[in-house]
């Protein structure tokens, strides 16, 4: 049963479109160095740039392009290595992890 169902709300979250890559081998962003996303990716005041070879760094970038950016976005700022590195550690909506690993099923597991 859908949470509409059961409840008689329409969530926000289920209705923001989610940006997917059209193929895996678009997501050719950087594997070092640093991403200054844009505050349309960023948009709560505080950090904007991100070091992929921290950790800490590349999750928190990944889950905001992941959950904000659009299909030129997620090309340009994410590298498929370090999304599939990095999958099972990120926080993301139980709907974006949906789409993702329906989409390329080598993220599960």
């Amino acid at each position: 049963m859908t949470e509409l169902k059961r409840t008689g709300h329409v969530r926000f979250r289920d209705l923001k479109p989610i940006s997917l890559p059209s193929s895996w081998h678009d997501l050719q962003g950087p594997r070092t160095g640093t991403l200054e996303l844009p505050l349309r990716i960023v948009w709560a005041p505080g950090k904007r740039i991100y070091n992929v070879e921290n950790s800490v760094d590349l999750h928190a970038a990944y889950q905001a392009i992941l959950t904000e950016g659009t299909a030129d976005d997620l090309d340009r700022w994410l590298n498929g290595d370090l999304l599939k590195q990095s999958w099972l550690m990120l926080h993301l909506d139980p709907r974006i992890t949906e789409l993702w690993e329906a989409r390329f099923p080598e993220l599960v597991g």
